[in-house]
């Protein structure tokens, strides 16, 4: 018998409990930003928050590091993309020195 996802850990995956489950992380995520390793004592805060099984802990715990890799990385580049588009808005962007023409 395959495993339905919707009905993993005996819950109803339902609009309501995945808007809860993003409003929780949403908020849980405003204090864990730039703690080294805060990802994991957020999901387990979120885990228990919803009722749900900590036996995901170990799981993340072991796959955390690379994940933070990647949200480190789209954390900078969003920071530098959001910069750039800012400073030509007001003009204030050489775009030679952007684009590598001249040093």
């Amino acid at each position: 018998m395959p495993l339905r996802m919707e009905t993993l850990f005996r819950w109803w995956i339902a609009k309501e409990l995945i808007l809860r489950f993003v409003f929780l992380g949403l908020v849980l995520s405003l204090e864990t930003a730039g703690i080294k390793g805060a990802g994991i004592v957020m999901a387990i805060i979120l885990l228990q928050t919803m009722n749900l099984p900590l036996t995901l802990v170990p799981v993340l715990a072991t796959i955390w590091p690379l994940i933070d890799i990647a949200h480190t990385t789209c954390n900078v580049t969003g920071d530098l993309v959001g910069t750039a588009i800012i400073s030509s808005h007001l003009n204030d962007i050489d775009r030679d020195v952007f684009s590598g023409v001249k040093g």
